[in-house]
């Protein structure tokens, strides 16, 4: 495996002071999941000597807003993931980085669509990565 992108994000859109399930699928999803499968590349990747891991975050990393707060907490994780590995591999010829997205139209993003004014297009999203 040369190349590996990793992104998950559920929606977790919800209120405050409500303990919910969806909550905990995004620490699941979005950090736990995406910090296997981000090991699982590289344990390929480092015996071949060459790689380049590219982890999906959001810009709601840098910017929580209301009811994503623990989604935009688990997005932050994202960086520090990859700064993280890429300290470990220093030395490796194996790239690693993060790509912090806007919001793209998608299935996910359809609740907010009418709402965000700076939303592109799934095509426009995809061209400019």
């Amino acid at each position: 495996m040369g190349v590996r992108v990793e992104q998950a994000g559920p929606d977790a859109a919800e209120e405050p002071v409500e303990p919910t399930v969806g909550r905990a699928r995004s620490l699941l999803v979005n950090v736990a999941a995406l910090t296997r499968l981000s090991h699982a590349a590289l344990s390929s990747m480092i015996p071949r000597g060459r790689g380049w891991l590219l982890n999906v975050s959001s810009f709601a990393s840098f910017q929580p807003a209301p009811r994503l707060a623990v989604y935009a907490a688990t997005k932050a994780a994202l960086p520090h993931l990859g700064e993280g590995l890429q300290y470990e591999l220093l030395g490796k010829p194996i790239k690693v980085t993060v790509l912090h997205c806007g919001y793209i139209a998608s299935e996910m993003n359809e609740k907010v669509q009418q709402q965000v004014k700076f939303m592109v297009s799934t095509e426009d999203g995809v061209r400019s990565m």
